[in-house]
């Protein structure tokens, strides 16, 4: 739409500037016709009084060129209103006359303004036979002309045209209102569509913003565009608390998930506890109570307890900032609380990569993490094996890779995974990749899976010593 509107605007742009320039050519050319053709008539006129000059000239030289060629002219000239003249003889201009001349007395001096210009016209007429000349002044057209006779002298006749034809400065003044008419009407044009621009530019960034933030608002206009805006406005509030509506009901209904969850798994132990209970009260009575049944009740207390830990470790904040710590050391740490448990199932335990890999982070709760992977690890590989835990360093930071070579994720599996309570292992809870995967982001890292090759990866990454920053807090149920 803004690139049509772009369109448009250059077309009322390349319209208005076209018109501007036809109305200005079109009163030039009528200017120009209305000014030759009054001057072709005075020429005509001025033509036909030399030809008088010159005629009654070669006739009547005999009183003396002076008073002969003055009294030539103001006879000649009486019939022709408006135009005044003379002969030139011998160097000279003589014999002027103005009959016709209707302000003050008579007048009998050449003009003073156009004696140079007339000066020039006579000598060009006496070197080849005529000369004519056109002068334009502020209010007025002036024709001069000149014709060589047969008496020697060179006749030459002026006219002043009528302020119509030489009005120079209201036709300009004529021409510049009607181009500055048509230049007002473009801007007007051009002003409007730029508002209209420069609106929809604004609504169009607004909306971009809406899309990642709800809470902005487009700004209040007093334009076309106010009204577009404020329905915007509205909508986007409908919206922000459609969306916040909806995630508390996503809350409360993950929340019963949970809940549901938390008491399936909780009832398991609690039933196997109470089938334990009834089978000592019985043999307590005979007398034949067994060790191996409260090893039983101890083992799912015990259960239990790792349940509650975990079911509050993952809705935990975190407290305080980051700290600088030593991942690789972390990471030997982790390996050698696990190593008893590794051997009772014949799998092994390498560490390998940095040895020292400065990180950011809460020790703590990254030495938990690692150790919940690496134990996930260490109960899916098959005996003979070997988890491996290189520490690395990697541009955005600091890497551990926990790889074993168990039998993988199925599809059903990876599409669950870190989800709560989702175990593919008999007797799991299904807590520890989601409770270290929330232990990871609220220190700034992350857990990440990367696939088979074969067996499972999973990847914790932390920030580098020289990027710190503080830990984010996790959303609560």
């Amino acid at each position: 739409m803004r690139n049509r509107l772009q369109w448009q605007l250059a077309f009322i742009g390349c319209a208005g500037v076209l018109v501007g320039a036809v109305a200005f050519l079109l009163i030039r050319d009528a200017m120009a016709r209305a000014e030759r053709a009054i001057v072709g008539e005075t020429v005509r006129q001025l033509d036909q009084a030399l030809g008088e000059l010159g005629r009654e000239c070669e006739g009547r030289m005999g009183a003396g060129p002076e008073a002969a060629l003055r009294e030539i002219t103001a006879g000649v000239l009486r019939a022709y209103p408006g135009v005044e003249g003379g002969y030139f003889w011998g160097g000279e201009l003589v014999g002027y006359a103005f009959p016709t001349h209707d302000v003050g007395g008579r007048k009998t001096d050449v003009p003073l303004a156009e004696r140079p210009s007339i000066e020039e016209t006579v000598r060009a007429a006496s070197r080849t036979g005529v000369g004519s000349m056109l002068l334009r002044g502020a209010q007025e057209l002036v024709v001069l002309r000149a014709r060589r006779s047969g008496c020697g002298a060179v006749a030459w006749v002026m006219k002043r045209a009528p302020e119509e034809a030489g009005g120079s400065l209201r036709h300009n003044v004529l021409l510049g209102a009607l181009t500055g008419l048509a230049m007002l009407s473009l801007g007007a044009a051009l002003a409007a569509a730029l508002r209209l621009h420069r609106g929809l530019a604004e609504v169009e960034s607004g909306l971009r913003v809406l899309e990642r933030d709800l809470s902005h608002r487009l700004p209040e206009r007093g334009d076309e565009f106010g009204a577009a805006c404020a329905a915007i406005n509205r909508m986007a509030a409908a919206r922000q608390r459609l969306e916040g509506e909806l995630r508390r009901e996503d809350r409360l209904r993950a929340m019963g998930r949970l809940v549901a969850k938390v008491a399936h798994e909780i009832r398991n132990p609690l039933n196997s506890m109470r089938l334990a209970i009834e089978v000592l009260e019985r043999e307590s009575r005979a007398g034949k109570a067994r060790e191996e049944e409260f090893e039983a009740v101890k083992g799912e207390v015990d259960r239990l307890n790792r349940l509650v830990s975990d079911l509050l470790e993952f809705g935990r904040r975190p407290a305080g900032g980051p700290a600088v710590f030593d991942a690789a050391e972390a990471a030997r740490q982790c390996i050698g609380m696990l190593e008893a448990e590794a051997a009772g199932k014949g799998v092994r335990i390498e560490a390998g990569g940095e040895e020292r890999a400065r990180a950011a982070g809460e020790p703590d709760r990254f030495r938990q993490a690692l150790f919940n992977v690496v134990l996930n690890a260490v109960q899916a590989s098959p005996a003979g094996e070997v988890v491996e835990v290189r520490v690395e360093r990697e541009e955005e930071g600091i890497v551990v890779r926990v790889c074993d070579r168990g039998p993988g994720l199925s599809g059903e599996d990876e599409e669950h995974l870190f989800e709560a309570f989702h175990t593919g292992r008999d007797g799991g809870t299904g807590l520890g990749l989601a409770v270290s995967r929330e232990l990871m982001a609220a220190i700034g890292g992350e857990l990440r899976y990367e696939g088979s090759r074969p067996g499972a990866v999973f990847a914790l990454r932390l920030p580098g010593a020289g990027k710190e920053r503080v830990c984010p807090t996790t959303e609560e149920f």
